[in-house]
């Protein structure tokens, strides 16, 4: 009997990191001159993927 390579956590995993552009966008620098504009802008950004 053959020992397995990877465990079933590790074929999750492996599975996962091969899907993650598809799963996760990538991640952008933001920059903002004030708290406000950040709050701002997240809340115009949570609407529009609301609407």
């Amino acid at each position: 009997m053959s020992k397995k390579k990877y465990s079933n956590e590790d074929e999750s995993l492996e599975t996962l990191l091969e899907l993650d552009d598809e799963i996760f966008p990538k991640v952008l620098p933001y920059e903002y001159e004030s708290a406000s504009q950040l709050l701002e802008d997240f809340w115009a950004a949570v609407d529009k993927i609301i609407k």
